[in-house]
């Protein structure tokens, strides 16, 4: 259950920056909010800021190659990577404490394809809602 002890990580993106604030008033959290980088949007290269429908283009690939960087797409590899180095280092040091991360749609359904032991190829399957905690 979280309450004030819960320990919040977020990306340094406004919106989450602003979700995370939110969480902290809620839950009447004291310490302050660590921005994390490992938690950032995942990078969509070429694609960036294009119309939705190039994202759709881009988790069809991941589907087939979670190692692809076809127009500088950052890989689902490369994000689970960063986004597992995180957790390591937080059960490093706060090892059974309550930790809220506040993160972007792929990069928490990659990440959550690590605790599930699957390929993060199965990214796209997990269906995940805004502003949804999880447990993990």
């Amino acid at each position: 259950m979280l309450g004030s002890d819960t320990i919040i990580y977020s990306s340094p993106f406004s919106r989450t920056k602003k979700t995370a604030e939110i969480a902290k008033e809620i839950l009447g959290v004291k310490s302050e909010i660590i921005f994390d980088e490992r938690l950032r949007k995942r990078w969509f290269g070429d694609w960036e800021k294009t119309d939705h429908s190039a994202y759709e283009k881009v988790w069809e690939d991941d589907e087939k190659n979670p190692e692809h960087k076809e127009k500088n797409v950052e890989s689902i590899a490369e994000v689970l990577k960063r986004t597992m180095s995180l957790i390591k280092d937080l059960e490093e040091r706060y090892g059974g404490k309550n930790i809220l991360l506040v993160s972007h749609e792929d990069a928490l359904k990659i990440l959550q394809t690590g605790f599930q032991n699957v390929s993060p190829a199965m990214h796209t399957k997990l269906g995940i809602h805004t502003a949804e905690i999880r447990k993990l």
